[in-house]
């Protein structure tokens, strides 16, 4: 096979075909069908909106066919209006656009958490008394005030026993109300040292009757972590003696003995009101 040398015989030898030329740019084309899909895919995302956040307001309209609802516009500390969506609580059904009620629960305590109350009137030196007692599960109040239905002072005690010594201690301190009543001839010192006597006296009594109601002696010391009885609350409002001077002892012994007579009432009532509900032994 003889080569032909001449300059045509190159040029044509240098030119191709078109047909073989696309052929060529097919085979060595670094693009591939899978890289085409996605530049088209990714077009068609440019070309779509991006959707619009769906603020409160189109919320509460776009409810309304469910819920019937007004927004209401009002002004912010800025000066701007804001409109604030409410909506109320009447529902409306799909199907007759009738309003049904939503049920309303109302919750009442047991009447075992209640704490039991009991008020009783007296007269002392012809002054009238009134006793209020409540017993709680962790606290006693007592309040005796002539003051037409005032607190007056308010102190607690708290009583802790030890078996070491056979001890019992009770801790006492003014809450509320340190003075002296007006038309008192007493200093400040001796009206605290009256009611704090007075208050000792009454939790003396509320522990042994507690010993008593347990089944053990006035006098006997248990040791429990959170003493004989829980705290004592005790409000004391009581007149001064007309033409000063102190109250006398019978008056002073009356008192508490009607402060205590209340407490044994109210635990009768306590006790009565936690049977309530048991069965029966068959």
């Amino acid at each position: 096979m003889t080569v032909d040398g001449s300059p045509a015989a190159a040029a044509a030898a240098q030119t191709s075909s078109p047909a073989e030329m696309g052929a060529e740019g097919e085979s060595n084309s670094p693009i591939s069908d899978k890289d085409k899909a996605n530049d088209e895919t990714e077009e068609e995302c440019q070309d779509d909106p991006p959707e619009k956040e769906t603020t409160n307001l189109e919320k509460c309209l776009a409810d309304s066919d469910t819920m019937t609802g007004d927004c209401d516009s009002r002004a912010d500390d800025g000066g701007f209006d804001s409109i604030v969506p409410t909506c109320d609580r009447t529902k409306t059904s799909s199907k007759d656009d009738e309003p049904t009620s939503v049920p309303t629960k109302f919750y009442r305590p047991v009447s075992s958490s209640l704490p039991t109350s009991i008020v009783d009137d007296f007269q002392f030196e012809g002054i009238p008394t009134a006793i209020i007692l409540q017993l709680f599960s962790d606290r006693i109040f007592i309040s005796v005030t002539q003051l037409t239905g005032k607190m007056g002072t308010l102190i607690h005690c708290s009583v802790e026993e030890s078996i070491i010594d056979n001890s019992t201690t009770y801790h006492i301190n003014t809450l509320i109300g340190s003075g002296v009543a007006r038309g008192s001839t007493n200093t400040a010192e001796q009206e605290c040292a009256f009611r704090e006597v007075f208050v000792r006296r009454l939790a003396e009594q509320i522990v042994k009757h507690q010993r008593v109601m347990s089944g053990l002696k006035e006098d006997t010391v248990v040791g429990s972590e959170d003493g004989p009885i829980p705290s004592l609350v005790v409000g004391l409002g009581l007149k001064p003696i007309k033409g000063g001077g102190r109250m006398s002892i019978a008056c002073f012994n009356s008192i508490v003995d009607a402060a205590m007579e209340v407490y044994q009432k109210g635990c009768r009532v306590a006790a009565a009101g936690s049977l309530t509900g048991l069965e029966s032994p068959d």
